[in-house]
């Protein structure tokens, strides 16, 4: 049969059918009389081996008076259950018997390597339980439902006479009641009842403990400590554990941070197309100007009334559209009324490089396409075998450039990555001597001649070109123009930047493509 059994409000059983008992082994938060002084147990304070099937209950504390085994140990959100199953032996059917007639309704803890503080149990390993007749909580009580609630106030006594029958040692005789209790401070194991065990002659490291499999690694139940110390005489002492004052407790709440402010993410963009052309202020959306499309030409002049020399002069007119570009983004005004000046600084600077880079983008897109320049096709048949192909394009462009164009002197020239693999190669058994006085180098800055390899150039091409060939126009003063404006109704501030800026082409005779014919 099955008995309702009541425990603080919790319903437990005991089975004589299979012999099994559940109690609430810990109840949280609960005052409990303990070896140590009234002592509470909170959540995770108890580490539970990995199989509890290892653990026996016993009589009274005494752990070589066996009555039952753990079956499971379950945890809910009042505490721990305990389900243990007696022993098929004598002591295990008397268990039984009195745990259902109400004479044995308590369970008590046994914990090695309390650590206490404060009356809190921190920390300990469960290692055993005690059936007893007044547990350490009063939740530990198994009482069967015809049996009233016991009182508090006689738990000494009723558990004085439990504990001293038959517990006198076999070398004198003592009274019910009168056995001298054990307050060895140095227990190292800590019963929670409050009474001591029975004195009976035991040997060492008997005891059921099962070591954790893995003690570094803490279960949802290793918060629970541990409660008490051994009663068997002769146990060496074991001091209680140090407070830990853990880096996530203390230090990382006061430890100040080391301020280490805007961290380098790439360097500020570095034009490289936008130098290679000329700059001017922008003053209007529409640019204009003009170009000789017939120049006046003299010829040589006789004299004596003869006619002069004429010829005829044309204008070409020139316009072009400027660019907008701008960014803006909300900002909690919180940003404004606190300001970080490192923030704002790095966040300026962030825009600035973006619009650098963009005008730097386009006006490499104006220097490499195919339409703005004049060409120049060399026959593949002229390019001698023993001169690097790099070297003799550059060369023929420069001269082409100079005195065919009569576009001035080079200041810099693109190359097509191939190229320009080549042209880093040189050495000066390729390069003739007279090359390296005109040009001063093999490679970088060529006496002014800027040399940049670029795959949007193409392969096999080179383009020469000097810096008149255009110009790039922006706003004057400082730019991008930044703007900060508030919107009140949503608590923002507004920051915006805005730019203007465009590309007018002044000939195309400034920029020549040198390429190779059939």
């Amino acid at each position: 049969m099955t008995n309702t059994l009541k425990v603080s409000g919790t319903l437990l059983t005991a089975s004589a059918e299979d012999r099994t008992l559940t109690y609430r082994l810990v109840k949280y938060g609960e005052p409990g009389r303990t070896s140590k002084g009234i002592v509470t147990a909170r959540r995770g304070s108890i580490k539970l081996p990995a199989d509890v099937t290892t653990l026996f209950g016993n009589y009274q504390h005494d752990q070589d008076r066996r009555l039952s085994r753990a079956e499971s140990i379950t945890e809910d959100a009042e505490g721990l259950l305990l389900t243990a199953s007696a022993l098929p032996t004598p002591a295990g059917d008397e268990l039984l018997a009195e745990a259902m007639a109400g004479a044995r309704p308590g369970v008590s803890v046994e914990l090695e390597r309390p650590t206490i503080r404060a009356g809190e149990l921190l920390a300990g390993e469960l290692i055993g339980f005690g059936h007893v007749v007044k547990p350490a909580y009063p939740s530990s009580l198994l009482t069967a439902a015809d049996v009233g609630e016991l009182d508090d106030e006689d738990e000494t006594d009723d558990e004085d006479q439990d504990d001293d029958a038959g517990d006198e040692p076999d070398t004198q005789t003592t009274d019910a009641g009168d056995a001298p209790e054990n307050t060895d401070p140095g227990e190292a194991t800590m019963t929670a009842s409050t009474k001591r065990p029975a004195k009976r002659p035991t040997f060492q490291g008997v005891k059921p403990r099962v070591e954790n499999a893995d003690p570094d690694v803490l279960t949802a139940n290793e918060v629970f400590t541990l409660l008490g110390t051994s009663a068997k005489e002769g146990t060496p002492a074991l001091t209680a554990a140090l407070a830990q004052v853990t880096q996530a407790g203390v230090f990382d709440v006061v430890h100040q941070p080391q301020w280490l402010g805007e961290l380098w993410d790439g360097v500020d963009y570095e034009p490289e197309y936008t130098p290679l052309i000329g700059s001017a202020s922008l003053t209007s959306m529409k640019m204009q100007g003009f170009t000789l499309t017939a120049k006046p030409k003299g010829a040589a002049y006789a004299g004596g009334g003869a006619e002069v020399p004429t010829s005829p002069v044309t204008a070409g007119m020139k316009e072009k559209d400027a660019e907008r570009w701008a960014g803006g983004w909300n900002v909690d005004r919180v940003h404004v009324d606190f300001p970080s000046p490192e923030f704002w600084a790095a966040f300026w600077r962030a825009v600035n490089d973006d619009y650098a880079a963009g005008t730097d983008a386009k006006v490499r897109t104006y220097l490499t396409t195919a339409a703005n320049a004049s060409p120049l096709v060399i026959p593949s048949a002229d390019i001698p075998a023993t001169v690097p192909e790099a070297l003799f394009k550059l060369v023929r462009g420069v001269r082409y450039l100079k005195r065919t164009l009569k576009a001035g002197k080079p200041t810099f020239a693109l190359f097509g990555e191939d190229l320009y693999d080549d042209w880093l190669f040189l050495t000066s058994d390729s390069a003739p001597a007279y090359v390296q006085a005109t040009l001063n180098a093999l490679s970088g800055d060529l006496e002014g001649v800027t040399i940049i390899g670029d795959e949007a150039v193409g392969d096999g091409v080179v383009r020469v070109g000097t810096k008149n060939t255009a110009k790039l126009h922006q706003l004057g003063g400082a730019t991008p123009i930044r703007v900060s404006t508030q919107d009140v109704a949503h608590g923002n501030m507004t920051e915006a930047a805005f730019a203007y800026d465009g590309i007018m082409e002044n000939s195309k005779i400034g920029l020549v493509a040198v390429t190779t014919g059939a």
